[in-house]
Order: C-alpha cells, then sequence, then structure tokens
C-alpha cells in the first residue's frame, strides 16, 4: 500500500477548493486530512498566493516561491469552513 505523503494542487483557487472538499468528504477524512496539501498558484485571480505571498506582486514569483516552500516542507496552517443547510 502507497502512503501519500503530500498532494499537490498546480491550478487555481477552484481546483484547491475542489481537492480539499474531496478530502473532507472522505470516509478517512480524519487520517486523511492531516496531509498537507501544497499549492502551486496558475490559476487567473490566485487569490491564495496572494494571501500566501503578498510581499512580491509578481506571479512568476508566487509559483516559485509556492514551489520551494513545498520542495522546503514548510507549511502554513489555514481553517477550512464547512456550511450545511436546508432548503428553505
Amino acid at each position: 500500500m502507497l502512503n501519500t505523503v503530500v498532494i499537490i494542487v498546480v491550478r487555481g483557487d477552484g481546483t484547491l477548493k475542489e481537492d480539499v472538499t474531496g478530502v473532507l468528504q472522505r470516509t478517512d477524512e480524519a487520517t486523511f486530512s492531516k496531509i498537507p496539501i501544497g499549492f502551486i498558484p496558475l490559476g487567473r485571480t490566485s487569490s491564495l498566493s496572494h494571501t500566501l505571498f503578498a510581499e512580491r506582486g509578481n506571479k512568476v514569483q508566487h509559483i516559485t516561491d509556492a514551489t520551494f516552500a513545498i520542495v522546503k516542507g514548510k507549511t502554513v496552517p489555514l481553517d477550512v469552513l464547512q456550511m450545511q443547510g436546508e432548503k428553505e
């Protein structure tokens, strides 16, 4: 059996959201959600990259910084919000 060390998402914020949602919907979510998720921002707006790398506005620099952070194992804890509601 393979052990997952890190999940790397290479796209935009929407793809990252979908991946995180998928992890949270797994039956083994408690174990699987402890795996770090690396994010290389390639989306148009990449709002998260501006949050993580605000001091540099250059998109290429954000991609480079994100890649090096993944390689170095640097993590930043982020909160995830889950909402459920009923119709009407």
